[in-house]
C-alpha cells in the first residue's frame, strides 16, 4: 500500500520539478512533439500478448483527500480510467488521433478519500492481426501519473508508473472484435481488497531504450481534458426480428456505427453467444449482457448466433448503441 506523503513528498520531492517541467512542455508544444523527446516512462503487463486487454492497479493510502488531484495518462491503445471503482470520465473509452498519441489530464479530486484509495485502469491495445506494424508497440501500453495540491495546501506528485500491478483481462481484441469470458471477470479488480494471485509488477520501458522503439514512433501531444475519447450517442432499442435456425436477426432499420449490446437469461456457465464480430462466454448467473467495449462496428442489424439449443426466448434484450468521437 502506497502512502503518498511518504513517496510522494520524499521519494519524489527531486522529481518534481522535472514532471512539472514536463507537464507545461506538453501544455504549449505543437501538436507534432515526439515522445522521444521527454523520455516518457511506459509500464507494460510483462508476459501479455499483443490481442489481450490489461487491467492495470494501484492502492494508495490518503491521510486527507487533498484540495485538488489530477490523474496525467497517455497510451498507445485504448482505455478507461477508475478511482475506487468510478468511471472518471463521461467518455465510455479513450482513443489517440490517427498516428498520434494522446496525454489526457483527469480531475479525479472529487474520488478519492481518506483512507485506502485505488486507481485502476482497464486497457486494450489496437490494430489489426493480420498487420504487424500496427501491434508493435505494446511496451508503450500506458504512463501515468499524478500531482495535486495535498490538503495543508503543499503540492505534490505521485512517482509516475511506481507500485502499479497488473493482469491479463477477461477480454481481448480481434480480427472482427473482442472476445469476452464473463466467467473470468473479477468484479473487485479496480477497488476494494487486492488478491495477490495472477497479479504481476507492471514493466516499465522508457521511451528509446528497449522495447524496439525507434525515431518514427507515433508523437505524443497533450489534449486538455478528455477531448477525443468516444461517447455514447443514442441508444435504439425497436427492430424488425427474424429467427433463422440458431440465428436472430435484429433489424434497427437505419445506420448505427457502435455497438450491439444483448442481455440474455439462463445461459450456461461456458456457453457462448456471438454478436456481430463479439463473442461473448456466459456466465451462468441469471443475466448475461454480452457487449464490446473498446471496439466499434456496423450495429444497425444485430445478428445473433445462439449456442446449440437456444432459441430466441433467452434473448430478453437488444440494443444498438450509436458510439462516436465527434
Amino acid at each position: 500500500m502506497k502512502d503518498y506523503r511518504n513517496t510522494g513528498m520524499k521519494e519524489c520531492r527531486g522529481k518534481r520539478v522535472k514532471m512539472l517541467l514536463l507537464f507545461f512542455l506538453f501544455a504549449f508544444l505543437p501538436f507534432t512533439a515526439t515522445a522521444q523527446g521527454y523520455g516518457l516512462q511506459w509500464m507494460h503487463h510483462p508476459q501479455a500478448d499483443a490481442s489481450q486487454q490489461i487491467w492495470f492497479r494501484q492502492d494508495l493510502m490518503l491521510h486527507d483527500p487533498p484540495q485538488q488531484a489530477h490523474l496525467s495518462v497517455a497510451s498507445d491503445g485504448r482505455y478507461i480510467v477508475y478511482v475506487n471503482g468510478y468511471h472518471v470520465s463521461t467518455d465510455v473509452f479513450s482513443s489517440n488521433p490517427t498516428g498520434m498519441i494522446a496525454m489526457r489530464d483527469y480531475d479525479i479530486t472529487r474520488f478519492l478519500r481518506q483512507g485506502d484509495n485505488v486507481i485502476g485502469v482497464w486497457y486494450a491495445p489496437v490494430g489489426t492481426r493480420g498487420n504487424a506494424e500496427s501491434w508493435a508497440a505494446d511496451n508503450r501500453q500506458l504512463c501515468v501519473s499524478m500531482s495535486g495540491i495535498t490538503a495543508d495546501g503543499h503540492h505534490f506528485t505521485v512517482n509516475p508508473n511506481k507500485g502499479w500491478l497488473c493482469r491479463v483481462a477477461n477480454a481481448r481484441v480481434t480480427d472482427y472484435g473482442e472476445t469476452v469470458d464473463g466467467t473470468k471477470y473479477v468484479s473487485d479488480w479496480n477497488r476494494g481488497s487486492l488478491n495477490l494471485m495472477e497479479w504481476l509488477p507492471a514493466e516499465i520501458t522508457y521511451d528509446g531504450q528497449g522495447g524496439g522503439f525507434q525515431t518514427n514512433a507515433k508523437p505524443v501531444i497533450q489534449w486538455k481534458g478528455t477531448q477525443g475519447g468516444f461517447r455514447v450517442k443514442r441508444i435504439l432499442k425497436r427492430a424488425k426480428v427474424i429467427q433463422q435456425g440458431r440465428t436472430v436477426i435484429y433489424n434497427f432499420g437505419e445506420p448505427v456505427h457502435g455497438w450491439v449490446r444483448v442481455t440474455l437469461r439462463g445461459l450456461k456457465k461456458g456457453e457462448a453467444v456471438e454478436v456481430n464480430g463479439l463473442r461473448y462466454i456466459g456466465t451462468g448467473k441469471t443475466d448475461d449482457q454480452a457487449c464490446r467495449r473498446f471496439t466499434t462496428g456496423d450495429a444497425g442489424v444485430a445478428r445473433i448466433l445462439l449456442p446449440a439449443g437456444r432459441t430466441a426466448s433467452c434473448i430478453s434484450r437488444v440494443e444498438a448503441i450509436e458510439v462516436s468521437n465527434e
